[in-house]
């Protein structure tokens, strides 16, 4: 990946911590505790590979959760994007906890919790198509009860939309 720099591109810059830089705006601009979220419109991907899609989806889902989005609308919809919407939109709970995995170059975790801290959600994206990945996962200040958990997966997706509804669904 090649980003810019003030002088063209640099190979030397390969990370612009872009939430940072415009919190950093914010709050030179607007003050500290502003109030004032973040939100992003009109992006989207190229190429119709549902596994791509819902890759990318899912991670964008969950670095916007992670960064405190409030607003996110992408510039189109395509095939495996209703299958990721509705597993975020049923199964997160209210708030973010930070979560990292050991393999973050392929597997990042989003856990969120609810308000009396006893109820968790974890979404695991793999991002490696072909592979399946092993990643350890630290959560602090919460004790995972002994019990029985339900995993929700999506994988391997065809190239036609799958989701129909609530119970008609690659879940």
């Amino acid at each position: 990946m090649k980003k810019t720099g003030a002088g063209g591109w640099d190979n030397n810059l390969t990370k612009e911590y872009i939430f940072k830089r415009c919190k950093t705006w914010l709050e030179n601009y607007m003050g500290p505790d502003n109030g004032v979220a973040l939100s992003v419109s009109e992006v989207g991907i190229a190429g119709d590979n549902p596994n791509v899609t819902v890759s990318w989806y899912a991670s964008t889902l969950g670095e916007f959760a992670k960064q405190g989005v409030e607003l996110f609308t992408p510039w189109s919809w395509k095939t495996g994007m209703d299958e990721v919407i509705h597993l975020f939109s049923k199964q997160a709970q209210k708030f973010y906890v930070d979560g990292l995995s050991s393999d973050e170059l392929y597997v990042s975790a989003y856990p969120t919790e609810n308000a009396s801290r006893d109820t968790m959600t974890i979404f695991l994206v793999n991002r490696h198509l072909t592979e399946s990945r092993t990643a350890d996962l630290n959560l602090k200040d919460f004790r995972v009860k002994n019990g029985t958990y339900t995993l929700y997966t999506l994988s391997g997706l065809p190239q036609s939309e799958t989701f129909v509804s609530a119970s008609v669904n690659a879940l």
